[in-house]
């Protein structure tokens, strides 16, 4: 929650700040989805870490996903998504790839829902 100052701060740079409610003490990102489609945005770019991502992975508003790779290793624990675990392997996510691209030293997939 945005405090009054942060709040004054944001709308001297004509941002319009909208206050919705929460879920589980989280954003509720279906709210906040459906305000934005209110005012004719259709598309967000979300760059996010794991659970963000994952949250908006579990709620099926992810068509694409555009993912780095980069040749280095970070070691155990570090998470891409947190997403809840199929009930079986049928139930995974699965996307097809799009396109594969080197970028410098990076490897660049963007996959869709199939």
């Amino acid at each position: 929650m945005l405090s009054r100052h942060e709040k004054s701060q944001w709308l001297q740079w004509d941002v319009r700040v909208v206050t919705v409610p929460s879920v589980q003490e989280r954003v509720d990102l279906e709210a906040v989805l459906r305000d934005l489609g209110q005012h004719q945005v259709h598309e967000i770019h979300l760059e996010a870490g794991h659970i963000l991502s994952g949250a908006m992975l579990d709620l099926g508003f992810v068509q694409e996903i555009c993912y780095y790779q980069a040749p280095c290793f970070f070691g155990q624990g570090m998470r891409a998504l947190k997403i809840a675990r199929p009930e079986s392997p049928a139930r995974a996510y699965r996307w097809k790839v799009y396109s594969t691209r080197v970028i410098g030293q990076d490897i660049r997939t963007i996959l869709v829902k199939e």
